[in-house]
């Protein structure tokens, strides 16, 4: 993982992030500890990419820095410790008079627009600076995404030219106002560029647009005057732009290449004062855009770095297929060995359509040196077997002898991850004598010599014993494969256990004893769900009702043999799949949940509402649970979900937490948007039993003054814990500050403060009656934490560590309640804690007179 690191005084975090395919895996907390994690799904691996470049922007926007770049021990320093920069950026150049005359501004845009946007940014606000300039500019509704922010980019880039943007707010707008360069001068451009706090990832952006609007200041001779990650990239600009023709460097060409694989870059293209795009570059083919690289940037090997770039675009790798299918057989070899990482079902397509002579693909085999046979080089021995695999089959079915060096260079890597069948890989080496791929099985099933001078996993030994099971899948022998699993304990087989699952479905019964004979009681299936879903997808049959204990929620570790098998069932079937996974855990992100039935999905939509206060949910969510990462999974049902979100969620009565759905849902029919905006329904008062109302009664009278907070919106929230999503509480309370009352539980036991009851009083807090706040929590808290909506307002999930911390360090004190900053209420209720109530103590008039939070506890 890309992992970046913030120290400031005695406090010190991380936040680190992986893109896996088209999910974005982000980790973070107090450095030492093992911090939260959260995963969120994209429609591609560019997507969850994109994300993953505008986090690392705020982060290191807020400070953070890349763990091990030379910016971390100045970050690790105490602040007034820091030298002065060597170079300060330079000064922006005088501004222009504040009113310009109002031709020079664009028909869309009034000097009263930029004067009230400039009132809106110079005071506190919830909406962001750029969110501020949408809402009184405007947007370019009627345009692509990248047009529809012209119009606030274009004011926010104004305001910066004339000296009215607060500078404290240019950090948050930068990118904002490199894409309004149009209506800013050129000299203003280039201070935004040589800012210290200027974010790299905009440098080629930020250059292009300065070279448009001005060569002159992007002449070789003023490299000087940029800071070095942005001047590296000076030379692949001018020469974009035809501003020069001087070489590039290697580093640069190969950056090219990586965004042409990414298909994230375009060859040029720039949006004038009016909005018109310029100089852009459309390409109807491949050998159409290697033409215009060649000429314009003298890349003249540009095939092998796209290949090269290929390998470190999993997932994307396939725009350099013009490359690999035109290229000659001669160069075969050395484009595959510079590709490295691709995948196995992918390569052998590839080689299928390319129709190459066995003779010349020996040779290809033979010019192809992968190194040695260990981990660390699997991607380039599985290349090299791939073309084997090809050689081997057409020699044999020309009847021609497969030389012994071919079957050497079998490993049987046929595809990553194991659970998915290569069928081309398998078609190939069917094709092969099964004496000769046998004996090479033999090879692989030798007991290995213990490797020496291990210092990583890279450094292990290539060869795995049980991927002999995807040549013995192709070609069975009943006595190697017993030699195989005899040799296998069952714990060790789940490490790669799908390979065993490409074996025929004869050896099920073997499968199923050994793992009831195993010791350890762990109940591994991966396995037997790939060796039932292969046998499945071969004939074309669902796999037996009595296997389907295999297929249970908690016995899935990995859910690809789980989603397989979900495609293959009938209806009834399936819907019962579905719904034993949302009994357990109804937030689960499923890509196959849209060939359920209404009736299941209804019931799975209800499921998601009712389980919000369970005390937690299988898999993932062991406490707060959330519809953050399910809405595409719904929407991918249609519009026929919406009835049935409506429905639960006004039966919920309209759960304020839960309207988060209805927020994600990508789905924007009219039902959808009137209940979107209809807001919650109203809450049903509940009569309070007598005797709940003389318990609060005498709490009340009971409370000690603790501590005050500012309660300055008078908008109060409410948090289990410090990590939990805080829940806006209505009516509104009334400005100012409030008195913190507690009572504790003298006869509590066990991990507890033994805290009874918390309360906010405003005013004189006389209260005339009672209401309960139903559902204010999802979950029984260990942690409370109460406080106004401003406290809360900027407050991100890294930060509430330190309300974890003021939480568990009043236990060992004997406290259970600290205030924070006099902003928020941080309270330690425990594990001994079984229930929690709050209450709204209402005047006469009918106005919160207090806030209070009752805890019970076990007898």
């Amino acid at each position: 993982m890309e992992r970046y690191e913030l120290v400031e005084g005695t406090s010190s975090k991380f936040w680190q992030f992986e893109v896996r395919g088209s999910d974005l895996v982000v980790e973070y907390g107090r450095t030492g500890s093992k911090g939260q994690s959260t995963i969120k799904s994209f429609e591609s691996p560019a997507a969850a990419q994109a994300a993953a470049a505008k986090l690392v922007k705020e982060k290191t926007g807020k400070g953070y820095r890349l763990a091990g770049s030379a910016a971390a021990p100045e970050a690790a320093a105490p602040k007034a410790a820091k030298a002065p920069a060597a170079k300060a950026a330079p000064a922006p150049a005088p501004a222009p008079p504040a009113v310009a005359a109002a031709g020079d501004l664009p028909e869309w845009l009034t000097e009263a627009m930029l004067a009230e946007l400039v009132a809106k940014v110079g005071k506190k606000s919830k909406r962001s600076p750029s969110e501020l300039a949408d809402q009184v500019v405007g947007t370019d509704e009627g345009g692509t995404w990248g047009r529809r922010t012209y119009r606030s980019n274009a004011a926010i880039a104004i305001l910066i030219d004339r000296g009215l943007w607060p500078e404290k707010l240019i950090p948050e707008v930068l990118r904002e106002a490199v894409l309004g360069w149009a209506f800013m001068r050129p000299e203003t451009l280039l201070g935004l560029i040589q800012r210290p706090d200027f974010d790299d990832g905009m440098a080629e952006m930020a250059l292009m647009r300065l070279g448009t609007a001005d060569p002159a200041l992007l002449a070789p001779a003023r490299d000087g005057e940029l800071p070095p990650n942005t001047a590296r990239l000076a030379p692949l600009v001018r020469r974009r732009l035809g501003l020069s023709q001087e070489p590039l460097s290697d580093e640069l060409a190969d950056r090219l290449a990586a965004v042409f694989v990414r298909d994230s870059g375009s060859a040029g293209g720039q949006i004038d004062r009016q909005g018109r795009c310029l100089a852009d570059r459309y390409f109807s083919s491949y050998a159409d855009y290697r033409e215009y690289i060649v000429a314009t940037f003298g890349i003249s090997d540009w095939d092998q770095r796209v290949a090269r770039a290929a390998e470190h675009e999993y997932g994307t790798a396939w725009r350099a297929e013009p490359v690999f299918l035109a290229a000659p057989v001669g160069e075969l070899a050395e484009l595959l060995m510079n590709a490295g990482e691709l995948d196995g079902a992918t390569l052998f397509r590839w080689l299928e359509s390319r129709g190459d002579e066995a003779a010349d693909l020996v040779k290809a085999v033979k010019a192809m040196d992968p190194g040695k046979p260990i981990w660390g080089n699997r991607h380039a021995h599985q290349l090299r077997e791939a073309v084997a695999v090809v050689a081997g089959a057409r020699l044999a079915e020309a009847g021609k002898a497969i030389p012994a060096e071919l079957a050497g260079c079998l490993w049987f890597l046929d595809n990553l991850p194991p659970t998915q069948l290569n069928h081309a890989y398998s078609r190939a080496l069917a094709s092969w004598p099964k004496a000769q791929v046998h004996a090479r099985v033999r090879e692989l099933l030798k007991p290995p010599k213990e490797p020496k001078n291990i210092e990583s996993s890279d450094d292990l030994p290539l060869a795995a014993p049980v991927r002999v099971a995807v040549a013995l899948g192709v070609h069975p022998d009943a006595p190697l494969t017993k030699q195989l699993l005899d040799g296998l304990t069952w714990p060790h087989l789940h490490d790669a256990a799908a390979y065993v699952g490409r074996l025929g479905l004869e050896h099920l019964p073997d499968l199923l004893e050994r793992r009831e004979r195993d010791t350890s009681k762990r109940e591994y299936h991966l396995a037997i769900q790939t060796m039932l879903v292969n046998a499945a997808e071969t004939s074309g049959e669902p796999v037996g009702a009595e296997h389907d204990v295999h297929f249970d929620p908690r016995k899935c570790r990995d859910k690809t043999a789980w989603e397989r098998a979900v495609t293959l069932l009938p209806q009834a079937r399936r819907d019962a799949y579905f719904l034993a996974w949302a009994r357990l855990d109804p937030f689960e992100r499923h890509h196959q949940l849209h060939r359920v039935s209404d009736e299941a999905l209804d019931q799975i939509v209800g499921l998601m509402f009712s389980m919000r206060d369970a005390d937690g949910v299988y898999v993932t969510y062991p406490k707060g649970v959330s519809f953050d990462g399910v809405e595409r999974s719904l929407a991918s049902c249609g519009p026929r979900v919406l009835p049935m979100i409506e429905k639960h969620y006004r039966a919920s009565g309209g759960d304020a937490s839960a309207r988060e759905l209805l927020a994600h849902m990508p789905l924007q029919p009219e039902a959808y948007a009137a209940l979107a905006g209809s807001g919650p329904a109203a809450p049903v008062v509940v009569e309070l039993d007598l005797e709940v109302v003389r318990r609060l009664t005498d709490l009340l009278d009971e409370l000690e003054e603790e501590a005050s907070i500012k309660v300055s919106s008078g908008s109060l929230m409410v948090a289990s814990s410090g990590h939990a999503k805080p829940r806006l509480l209505s009516p509104t309370a009334p400005r100012g500050s409030a008195q913190v009352l507690v009572h504790y539980n003298d006869d509590v036991e066990g991990s507890t403060a033994g805290l009874d009851a918390l309360c906010l009083r405003f005013g004189d807090g006389k209260v005339a009656r009672w209401e309960e706040i139903p559902k204010a929590l999802e979950s029984d808290p260990v942690g409370l934490v109460l406080g106004d909506e401003n406290a809360f307002d900027k407050l991100e999930d890294e930060d509430r560590d330190a309300l974890d911390e003021i939480i568990q360090s009043k236990v060992a004190h004997g406290d259970a309640v600290a205030t924070h900053d006099k902003k928020l209420v941080a309270a330690y209720v425990g594990e001994e804690a079984v229930a929690h109530q709050l209450f709204w103590g209402l005047d006469a008039a009918g106005q919160p007179a207090c806030l209070l939070a009752s805890f019970t506890y076990r007898a």
